[in-house]
Order: C-alpha cells, then sequence, then structure tokens
C-alpha cells in the first residue's frame, strides 16, 4: 500500500520516537523535557508552487512533557492534530489528564516568531493556512518553562533524536526555501544536520547567512525574538530582505 505524506511522517515518528528508547535514553529527565513537536501537513503545502519551511529553534510551553507522550497510547495522533489545531482550531486531548480535553482556536498566538510566520504567508504564498511549514530544528525542549533562552543545543540526547527526525522530515517534504529563524548562535546545529550545505552568501556576519542544502534555498537570521543582537538594522528588517530575495529568486 502506498502511504500519502502524512502517513510516510508518522511512521518516522513512530520509528524514531520508540518509547521504550525514549525512557532509557532520558530516564528521570522525562518531566523535564518536553513533548515533541510532529508536523501535520496540509494539501495547501503540498499542492504550493513553492514549497517554505519556516524554522525556529525549539519549542516553548508546548504541549506537556515526554512523559505524556510516553504515557498515552495514541500520542503520535494526538500532537500531530494539536499541530493542526495550532492553525485551524480543534479539540486536543489534555496533557495533563487524558479524559480531559483542550479547545483550541485557530492562530491564537501571539509572538514575534508567529508575526513573521505570518507575514512569509501573506507575501509569498497568498496567505493559504497550512501552506507554510512551521518546524523547529531541535524537536524538543529542555530547561526552565517560559524561558526564552533554553539552550537545549546543549543536550547531546535532544539533539541527536531531533536530527535523526528533522533530516528525514527535511528530505521528505522537499522545501524549494527554508528559512532558519534561529539566530547564529544555532549554525553549528545546523552544520551538523547537514554537513553537504553550501554557502552562497554570507549577506551580513551573523545577520543573514543565504546557503544551499541540496536544491533548497535557505537563509538563516535572527529568531524574532532575540534580545542581545548586535546588527546593521532591526532584526525584523532582515525578514523584509529574505521575503525580497526569494521573491526576485523565483520571479514572484
Amino acid at each position: 500500500m502506498k502511504l500519502n505524506m502524512q502517513e510516510k511522517l508518522d511512521e518516522i515518528y513512530n520509528n524514531d520516537l520508540n518509547k521504550a528508547e525514549l525512557k532509557d535514553i532520558f530516564n528521570a529527565d522525562t518531566q523535564k523535557v518536553s513533548a515533541p513537536l510532529l508536523l501535520n501537513i496540509n494539501n495547501n503545502y503540498l499542492n504550493s508552487n513553492l514549497k517554505i519551511m519556516f524554522i525556529g529553534k525549539e519549542t516553548n510551553l508546548w504541549w506537556g512533557k515526554l512523559q505524556n507522550f510516553i504515557d498515552y497510547a495514541d500520542s503520535t495522533s494526538i500532537l500531530t492534530n494539536r499541530y493542526n489545531a495550532h492553525f485551524f482550531g480543534g479539540t486536543v486531548v489534555s496533557s495533563k489528564n487524558k479524559n480531559e480535553f483542550k479547545e483550541y482556536k485557530a492562530e491564537q498566538w501571539k509572538n514575534p516568531f508567529f508575526t513573521q510566520f505570518k507575514k512569509i504567508r501573506k507575501e509569498l504564498l497568498g496567505d493559504k493556512k497550512g501552506s507554510l511549514v512551521w518546524n523547529n530544528l531541535l524537536k524538543m525542549d529542555s530547561g526552565e518553562v517560559g524561558t526564552y533562552s533554553k539552550n537545549t543545543k546543549n543536550d547531546p540526547r535532544v539533539v541527536s533524536i531531533s536530527k535523526n527526525i528533522f533530516v528525514k522530515e527535511f528530505n521528505l517534504l522537499k522545501p524549494d526555501i527554508a528559512i532558519f529563524a534561529t539566530s547564529h548562535t544555532y549554525d553549528k546545529v545546523i552544520k551538523d544536520f547537514f554537513p553537504d550545505y553550501e554557502t552562497l552568501e554570507i549577506i551580513e556576519p551573523k545577520s543573514l547567512w543565504k546557503f544551499k542544502i541540496g536544491n533548497t534555498i535557505c537563509y538563516r537570521t535572527w529568531h524574532p525574538s532575540t534580545i542581545k543582537y548586535n546588527a546593521k538594522k532591526d532584526k525584523l528588517l532582515y525578514y523584509d530582505d529574505i521575503i525580497l530575495d526569494i521573491k526576485k529568486e523565483f520571479n514572484l
């Protein structure tokens, strides 16, 4: 039987997030590490003439802890449903009690990251929900809940698991463009995940790097919530530069 795209993603998640192995790897830290971000791919992305992935660093206040993912029998479907509800709204199993449910409204976020996400979707993809894929370089987070800087990139367990999953997602979804909203402090992670990357241009050191991963044109700039940065202009203006460069690159 030929699998559709979501079934292929689910197969990756079920294989690479083996619950017995997760318990062994994280041990007592299953209450410190978050549940993983799992994608739910919309047909608006699959049918788009221009496929774009917008990539953050790691989750922050996502659905519960890793222990919940381990405990819930249908956790993969719960988390892909949670991803979908983030954009389209819907009812999701509670992270605190599997017999409770939480109602999510569509796109009720209020933060700089998703402000730029929506700008990119509007400028390049006709503002169609589901056409722009949100992903995170690291699929889980660890550290203090709600804090800006988690430094999960220093946790080799999360980095290793994330590399296995993220690279497979990337190769499967084949974006034409990838925008890494991660700041330069995560460049080491990007280069570890994709050692065959090719630099096209360092437009501004630390602030804007243009490169290729296979056939995908990539940009890396400041995370929109970055507090400490030294750049020639406001960090959010680099997103305008990226949008303009994509329009030129693809004759939009």
